[in-house]
């Protein structure tokens, strides 16, 4: 299921959305070199967090997932399978 769209103050509506790696590059492109160097960053940090199989699931948060052109950084939740639900008001989940 595709990321839904951002409402009118940029960010995600509340809930917890799944969606690949190359879902959210679309969903949030890296159109300045800021954005260009998280997704560097975020792609980096998932290939180790997989060859070392440190989780089942990875959460996005924070303002990395807005219309921010200029997000500060990527909030990165690691998730393994004895991991409790938790409730989110807004994430991404990869």
């Amino acid at each position: 299921m595709p990321l839904p769209a951002l409402r009118a103050d940029g960010t995600l509506p509340p809930g917890v959305h799944s969606a690949s790696l190359e879902e959210v590059f679309a969903h949030f492109p890296a159109t300045t070199a800021q954005r260009q160097a998280l997704d560097a960053a975020l792609s980096s940090c998932v290939v180790v967090a997989k060859r070392l199989r440190l989780a089942d699931k990875m959460a996005l948060d924070g303002s990395y997932i807005t219309d921010k052109q200029q997000p500060s950084d990527v909030d990165v939740i690691v998730f393994d399978a004895r991991c409790v639900s938790t409730h989110w008001r807004a994430a991404i989940c990869c």
